[in-house]
């Protein structure tokens, strides 16, 4: 290691030992009304968005909708109640420090695993990807006193060094990214600490059949669940399964790709780089072979036989749709995806507050379409809540 990297490394480990040292209890003495506001001020902060947006390649209008939808949950309510819930007062919880290793793929997805550590009482610290770290900068930056001196973060690339550096003295690490990335952080966290890892995975879309007025009302919901953040992570439906025959799942198609065309003004897609464009014109080629492709300025909507192995969308609002013959046989498809099933929303002739599937492996969460990409503050993922390992007395 050069002198210059072992400067670094001592720098950090300076940082996060300055953490440890904190008093983590004293947070609870201020009301979160700070953190809320501090919230809000990015969700109308166009020059942040534009900031993220040139990052991410995401548009700014986009990276707008996204904030306001993942920082709208939080609230003073939601959070004394989990305290309740929890059996905290201001100054029980005696967790020392917890280290989030992030990904690069939802720039939202450092919300939860920042703010609910801070919130229950312990410091963070935080390592953030080179191409995804412009919004977790600024939310620890933006928030108040005292929570702001007890939240670090960090970028950095893949370097054992400095990560060694971050997680120790770790008591809690939540790692987020591909299974290769996730792997090198739990065998790099303390031996003692708890490790809470979050793998890539997808999601999936159920239609309950239903008249023509319901399938396009359906089609019209799962519109905003494939625009959202261009299809990116786990939570985004990579194909829709429709119960009937095969007209139902094209009268689906067919108004789901209207539906993303109409929307197209108010969230424009990002860019799209060449490599992309190649890997899109091979998808639809593909598709084109498999079943009728339904093309717009909006997205691509392909529909294919039940059994066709048709390959993985490359999201930038492109899906599959499928008929299916049955419920049973859509849940058996879906149980079939194992762990690596993350989201499942659905739409048709059924109550909203009615659970149209049985538990699935790895728990994945299951919501009405419109809101597989916008999870509340308090939603479990993974069947997890997200407070899990942030209380120990």
């Amino acid at each position: 290691m050069s002198s210059y990297r072992a400067t670094e490394v001592e720098a950090l480990r300076a940082r996060v030992a300055k953490l440890r040292r904190g008093t983590p209890h004293v947070m609870g003495h201020t009301k979160i009304d700070g953190v809320v506001g501090a919230l809000r001020w990015m969700a109308d902060d166009d020059a942040l968005h534009a900031a993220i947006a040139a990052q991410v390649g995401l548009s700014a209008p986009m990276v707008r909708w996204a904030i306001a939808t993942s920082v709208n949950t939080v609230t003073a309510e939601r959070v004394d109640r989990v305290r309740d819930q929890l059996g905290l007062d201001w100054e029980s919880n005696q967790l020392g420090l917890v280290a989030v290793v992030l990904g690069a793929n939802v720039f939202t997805a450092g919300l939860k695993p920042v703010l609910w550590p801070l919130l229950l009482g312990a410091p963070v610290i935080v390592k953030a990807s080179r191409r995804d770290d412009v919004f977790v900068h600024a939310l620890a930056e933006r928030l108040p006193e005292p929570f702001r001196s007890h939240v670090g973060v960090e970028t950095f690339g893949h370097e054992d060094a400095l990560l060694d550096a971050l997680l120790e003295g770790a008591e809690l690490v939540h790692a987020y990214g591909g299974d290769d990335a996730v792997r090198a952080v739990r065998d790099r966290t303390p031996h003692d600490a708890v490790f809470v890892p979050h793998g890539h995975g997808y999601g999936y879309g159920l239609v309950l059949g239903g008249d023509a007025g319901e399938l396009e009302q359906a089609a019209q919901s799962f519109a905003l669940d494939v625009l959202a953040y261009d299809q990116r992570g786990c939570l985004s439906p990579r194909e829709i399964l429709v119960v009937g025959g095969a007209a139902n799942a094209e009268r689906f198609a067919i108004a789901l790709r209207q539906t993303l065309d109409l929307l197209l003004p108010d969230q424009p897609m990002g860019p799209l780089d060449d490599a992309t464009r190649g890997a899109l014109a091979r998808w639809e080629a593909t598709m084109a072979a498999l079943g009728e492709v339904h093309e717009g300025p909006g997205g691509v909507v392909a529909v294919v036989d039940t059994d066709a192995r048709a390959p993985a969308t490359p999201g930038a609002r492109r899906v599959v749709v499928r008929p299916v013959p049955s419920a049973d046989e859509a849940t058996a498809r879906l149980r079939a995806h194992g762990r690596r099933l993350k989201c499942v929303g659905w739409a048709g002739p059924l109550p909203k507050t009615t659970i149209p599937l049985p538990p699935l492996p790895g728990a994945p969460r299951i919501c009405p379409a419109s809101t597989m990409q916008t999870p509340t503050f308090t939603d479990r993922h993974e069947g997890r809540e997200p407070w899990l390992g942030l209380v120990r007395r």
